[in-house]
């Protein structure tokens, strides 16, 4: 999944239990206060399980490029987060 460097790829709030498998997650951007945290992925209040998801070439200007979390646990399952 590409975000073509114009937005987050995947944003995910209060969703427990949801599972993504098999992708690739690249390309993300997350700018410009308050929304330049998780350019791969955001993760508010989530705790989903990643299985077999590479998360790399996304960047953010504050915090997170590939992935932040914010009262979120998510499981990572022969996964890989990469700059």
């Amino acid at each position: 999944m590409d975000g073509w460097i114009l937005d987050k790829v995947i944003t995910m709030e209060n969703c427990i239990n949801n599972a993504i498998n098999n992708l690739t997650i690249t390309g993300g951007l997350a700018e410009n206060y308050p929304n330049d945290r998780g350019g791969g992925m955001l993760l508010i209040a989530s705790n989903p399980t990643l299985t077999h998801v590479i998360i790399s070439g996304n960047t953010a200007d504050y915090s997170g490029g590939g992935m932040y979390l914010d009262s979120s646990n998510p499981t990572l399952i022969l996964s890989l987060i990469h700059l």
